[in-house]
């Protein structure tokens, strides 16, 4: 019987609180309103910035799958496993999915489009590989020799 007696009375209590503060302070309802409104736009900015975490987290899990299977293709190539043009193939495809990549390959190698770009791509992922002085000589001989019977010409390295 008692906490029937009670919820009138916290609700009077209520009403004469928000009563006595629209009395008191009447900028405090259009407050209370504002805090309102801005705890919808920040659940709405949270809601959006999940998403855009969720689509750059999916944009990074594509970008290591791709690194991964570049890194593949590289250590093939380097233990002679593969040939030059079979990587740049790959590589070729590979970038072709991501425009803003090739602009900067065309900017490292002006004039240079295709698979030569690809294959000037693939020479430039193993002149970084940290290889012991004899196979990196030896590795880099062997893609001279290939770039040329590919290409007609020697290469030019950025590094």
């Amino acid at each position: 019987m008692t906490h029937l007696c009670i919820f009138p009375t916290t609700v009077v209590v209520s009403v004469a609180v928000i009563v006595a503060s629209m009395v008191c302070y009447p900028g405090g309802v259009q407050c209370a309103f504002r805090d309102m409104q801005n705890y919808s736009d920040f659940i709405d900015f949270l809601e959006k910035n999940h998403e855009t975490q969720q689509q750059l987290h999916e944009k990074n899990l594509l970008l290591n799958v791709r690194i991964q299977i570049k890194d593949a293709l590289i250590e093939d190539l380097i233990h002679g496993r593969t040939t030059l043009m079979a990587v740049a193939s790959q590589f070729h495809a590979l970038n072709a999915e991501m425009p803003s990549y090739v602009m900067i390959l065309q900017m490292q190698h002006p004039n240079v489009s295709g698979l030569e770009l690809a294959a000037l791509n693939v020479i430039d992922f193993v002149e970084i590989k940290n290889l012991p002085a004899a196979q990196h000589r030896k590795v880099m001989a062997r893609l001279r020799r290939e770039f040329q019977r590919a290409f007609g010409h020697h290469y030019q390295t950025v590094h």
